[in-house]
């Protein structure tokens, strides 16, 4: 699986997902936390050489810019970090 795929795949799953988004504070829902790391990505593609750099370098260091808090995603009653959740997404495509 390309890069691209592998990403843009995240990024679907993401949208897919049910979970919220949480991010200053204020809840989102799963679409927008999508958009919003689409977005950062499409910002920063040059730091994303690979699905993990791409969870590594944009999503699961990042904090929002106004509050400094890292994104969260509330799935089932859990909160975790985005880049947590990524990650284990990541794995579970790699292992397929």
């Amino acid at each position: 699986m390309s890069r691209k795929h592998s990403i843009q795949t995240l990024i679907r799953a993401l949208a897919e997902s049910e979970c919220e988004f949480n991010r200053n504070g204020s809840l989102h829902s799963a679409e927008t936390a999508a958009e919003h790391i689409k977005l950062k990505y499409s910002r920063g593609k040059r730091y994303a050489d690979s699905a993990k750099a791409f969870i590594d370098r944009l999503a699961r260091k990042r904090k929002s810019s106004w509050s400094g808090e890292p994104y969260q995603l509330i799935c089932d009653g859990e909160t975790q970090p985005a880049g947590d959740w990524l990650t284990m997404r990541l794995e579970a495509l790699r292992s397929q």
